[in-house]
């Protein structure tokens, strides 16, 4: 079952594969298909999805992960982490695909 949702918008208005969508909190996907007046996001919460995260005072870099839950998981973090609960995430620019600075989420 994939987390996907449709933007009532597409190629027409500018929106293109591998834009990032971004809501009120924070980033919720990204576009994953076009068409002329609508586009498919691919949500932060699929289990597809994989976001650079970096805490936003501890710098640990990590992976945020889809898991097809309202929570996301976070891969690759070290038995000695700084990152602290509370404490945000943000897009890294790690990759190129999001730019640094994007607010992702909140360590539970």
């Amino acid at each position: 079952l994939s987390r996907i949702a449709l933007l009532n918008g597409g190629a027409q208005d500018g929106i293109v594969k591998g834009n990032a969508v971004i809501g009120a909190d924070g980033l919720v996907g990204s576009v994953m298909e076009t068409g002329a007046s609508s586009a498919r996001v691919l949500l932060l919460t699929d289990i597809n999805s994989r976001v650079p995260v970096i805490g936003e005072l501890s710098r640990e870099r990590t992976i945020a992960a889809g898991n097809n839950s309202p929570l996301l998981s976070l891969d690759y973090v070290e038995n000695n982490t700084r990152l602290a609960v509370g404490e945000r995430l943000l897009t890294s620019g790690d990759g190129g695909v999001f730019p640094p600075g994007i607010p992702v989420g909140v360590v539970t």
